[in-house]
């Protein structure tokens, strides 16, 4: 990409000022992203949301696989440039959950987004168990909890769409995290406090509602 940082930034901060496509409708929040590695240009992708971030103060959603360290590479980048890491919400977390790991990524001041748990491969159990293990360390207040689920394309990888889904499919993905994930938490201990802040209290905070 030819573009500078700065000037890929300035296509978002033009739309949080002026509105989106020529409409009075300004975001709420911004979005970043890495695939496996980072290449020069993601760097300087990165490197420009951060810019949006700090000149807009939005909320920033970090789209990661958090395979090897690239989460971590992604938030020392932007911390290069963002001057307050609870603007950052590193997302996906759920894809590796190793309570350690996550420890080391919230230590940055940022927050975790433990979505796609209904296709992270772990039970609702073992994401129930993580939490609690995380709020037992004082870091409730840096968790949030999401689907992240799509009716139409969810799954489409594995060579059917959404649309192929049963009624039952549905309930059950939409039910992981308020419901199954929920149980199991509860069960071993896990507070109401600490549950009510991971799924209300904090993403009203992160996301300046």
């Amino acid at each position: 990409m030819s573009r500078s940082e700065d000037e890929i930034a300035s296509w978002f901060i033009d739309e949080f000022k002026l509105g989106i496509e020529g409409t009075d409708i300004k975001p709420g929040i911004l979005k970043c992203a890495s695939q496996d590695t980072i290449t020069d240009n993601n760097r300087k992708r990165l490197r420009a949301m951060a810019i949006a971030q700090k000149q807009t103060n939005l909320p920033l959603y970090v789209h990661s696989n958090h395979r090897d360290d690239l989460a971590i590479q992604q938030i020392e980048i932007l911390l290069e440039i963002i001057d307050n890491p609870e603007k950052i919400l590193m997302g996906h977390s759920a894809l590796k959950l190793d309570v350690e790991y996550l420890k080391k990524l919230l230590s940055y001041g940022c927050y975790i987004v433990v979505d796609q748990g209904h296709c992270s491969g772990y039970t609702p159990q073992q994401i129930g168990n993580a939490l609690n293990q995380l709020c037992n360390s004082e870091y409730a207040d840096r968790i949030l909890l999401s689907n992240d689920m799509c009716i139409y394309s969810d799954f489409a990888s594995k060579g059917y769409t959404g649309l192929q889904l049963t009624a039952q499919q549905h309930t059950d993905n939409f039910a992981f995290i308020i419901k199954k994930v929920y149980e199991e938490f509860v069960a071993i201990g896990g507070s109401e406090e600490n549950w009510d802040k991971m799924f209300n209290k904090n993403p009203l905070k992160a996301l300046n509602i």
